[in-house]
């Protein structure tokens, strides 16, 4: 393994590389359960990172760029750029890829050149953007690709932040709402609509997550958080990007809250189940039971 190198940051290349290879590995094992829906393995690969980063922020220690949130894009960045016939091949390529560090193979020289200038400062947000999107192989739709069909009355990925909030209005609850279990209530229904992505893209996966933290703005707060997250891939099968619909309410501090500070319910194996488990939760109990001092409802690319 290379030593860390200096980066003038916070976070080192070793960092970013060490944490591209662990999301990797997270999507290896996800990809066994369900081998044709790489896009899930690399949703659900995102969702542990950012668990990760999240302790971080809880522990106090997290660095200026954290290397999970970097190491998210590069791992899917990486798995796209291999462009090998099959998703399994494509992600065991990414894999050797940042596993080997200094090696004549051009992926791996690729990963590591965008890392150190991303790291060293050289590569800012918007280049960063440009090289992550840009396409290394053929861009033709893998062999046997097929979108998944399109139901009836399926909400587009463009209007599902205004779906809810007309669902939230319908329900009685004003912007921003201030009831937040008859917002959760509402969420639920929300979450069994099937949603598509806008032509010509697709929605390859459709994840679940409900989480609670300090407040990084007070650390005497607590926000609690049920998002719904969309893998959205190309008209060729190829993974775009995330984006995620979030409601998001904070808590004053109090002797409950206190004792909380960092949890998270992940999808289950049906709906049911993740309504079960999430209301059984320590998170749902306070946000059951008190009053919340802001709400926010939101959709954005990540």
């Amino acid at each position: 393994m290379a030593s860390h190198e200096s980066t003038g940051h916070s976070v080192t290349v070793s960092d970013v590389l060490d944490e591209v290879v662990r999301v990797l590995t997270d999507a290896r094992r996800y990809l066994e359960d369900a081998p044709d829906r790489i896009g899930e393995a690399m949703a659900r690969a995102d969702i542990d990172a950012r668990m990760r980063y999240l302790e971080h922020v809880r522990e106090g220690d997290a660095p200026d760029h954290d290397p999970e949130l970097i190491a998210v894009h590069l791992a899917t960045w990486l798995v796209e750029h291999a462009d090998l016939p099959t998703p399994g091949l494509s992600l065991e390529a990414a894999l050797a890829a940042a596993s080997k560090r200094r090696s004549s193979d051009p992926l791996a020289r690729d990963l590591l050149e965008f890392v150190r200038g991303y790291v060293a400062g050289e590569i800012d947000d918007e280049e960063f953007v440009r090289r992550e999107r840009k396409p290394r192989g053929t861009g033709h739709p893998p062999p046997g690709f097929r979108p998944p069909p399109r139901p009836p009355g399926a909400i587009p990925v463009s209007a599902a932040e205004t779906t809810l909030r007309a669902m939230l209005a319908d329900a009685g609850l004003h912007d921003p709402p201030a009831d937040p279990r008859a917002v959760w209530e509402v969420f639920k229904s929300f979450a069994d609509k099937p949603v598509v992505g806008d032509l010509p893209s697709h929605v390859d996966s459709d994840d679940l997550l409900f989480h609670w933290h300090a407040d990084g703005d007070d650390a005497g707060r607590l926000l609690v958080e049920a998002t719904r997250q969309f893998t959205i891939c190309d008209r060729d099968g190829d993974f775009d990007h995330l984006e995620q619909l979030t409601v998001a309410f904070t808590f004053e501090s109090s002797p409950e809250t206190a004792e909380l500070e960092f949890g998270a319910v992940r999808a289950a194996e049906s709906l049911e189940d993740w309504f079960a488990d999430v209301e059984q939760s320590a998170g749902f109990s306070v946000l059951s039971r008190s009053r919340p001092v802001e709400a926010h409802i939101g959709q954005r690319v990540v």
